[in-house]
């Protein structure tokens, strides 16, 4: 009877068949999505966090952790993004990119204290700020508007940002057009800061009205005949000077002088707006050259 041997070509054939065998079984040492028990003392299916925490703050351990909207792997395949900011009383899933393996439900509560209230328009966390352009408003004029209502370790803090992380300097002048928002933030960590107020910054300006260098009248004119017009929507008077820096405006019933100089300024004021009246700056004022005949 012959006996029937690998040989050097037969084992190779044998290496052959045991690792299709074996990549045709199920896989093994998978490392599946899981949370840490209540019991460890650790975060487990019942995670609560600060307002701003986002996605990624989710604790968990497996082989490639993702998070997941559902609890279906076969449909819902596409990962919410780390960067996006957990939602309070939602459940997310736990799950994995590459491992099959069922996904863990985690339920999150995010914790913050009430938005600041203001003093211009109370109750209210969404309004527009409408200053002097020449007031030069700064982020501690907006900081002034607000009360810290939460605790004595919370002040106010101003971002440029809905989401941002670093407050504005308080000397910075804040930029017509641009939104702002306002938080009470506290000074300890494990104290969670507030949804933040939208403040719209579109300051009132009051350029230099309208009005013809030259004007001709007859003897004994006095200030209300100079003519001179505004250019704002909510522009209410316009105001004569002797000069282009003077304090005090003339009376309409002054006389006016041959070959002199007068300057109009225009006021503008929205009667709506809390915020006082606005008047041409000294310097842009319009300058009219009197003739009389």
């Amino acid at each position: 009877m012959q006996n029937f041997t690998f040989g050097r070509k037969g084992t190779n054939w044998f290496l052959f068949a045991f690792v299709l065998l074996i990549g045709t079984l199920p896989s093994f040492g998978q490392d599946c999505a899981t949370v840490a028990d209540d019991d460890s003392g650790e975060p487990g299916n019942q995670q609560t966090f600060c307002y701003l925490s986002t996605v990624e703050d989710i604790q968990a351990t497996g082989t490639n952790v993702a998070i997941f909207e559902t609890i279906n792997s076969s449909n819902d395949t596409q990962p919410i993004n780390p960067n996006e900011l957990l939602t309070d009383a939602t459940t997310y899933y736990v799950g994995s990119t590459t491992e099959d393996c069922d996904r863990v439900a985690v339920e999150i509560t995010v914790n913050s204290v009430s938005v600041p209230d203001n003093s211009l328009y109370p109750g209210q966390d969404s309004f527009t700020l409408s200053p002097c352009l020449s007031s030069n408003f700064t982020v501690q004029d907006l900081e002034d508007l607000f009360t810290p209502d939460a605790g004595n370790n919370y002040s106010i803090e101003v971002y440029s940002d809905e989401y941002g992380t670093n407050a504005l300097n308080l000397t910075e002048e804040l930029d017509p057009g641009q939104s702002y928002f306002v938080a009470q933030v506290s000074s300890v960590n494990d104290e969670c800061p507030s949804p933040r107020a939208a403040v719209g910054y579109n300051p009132t300006e009051a350029p230099t009205p309208v009005a013809e260098s030259s004007q001709t009248f007859c003897e004994g004119a006095t200030v209300a005949d100079l003519v001179a017009e505004g250019t704002e929507d909510n522009t209410q008077t316009i105001r004569w000077y002797r000069s282009a820096t003077s304090n005090s405006p003339l009376a309409d019933d002054v006389e006016l002088i041959d070959g002199e100089d007068y300057y109009a300024s225009q006021i503008v004021n929205d009667r709506n707006d809390p915020f006082p009246p606005c008047e041409t700056p000294a310097g842009n004022r319009a300058e009219v050259n009197v003739s009389l005949e």
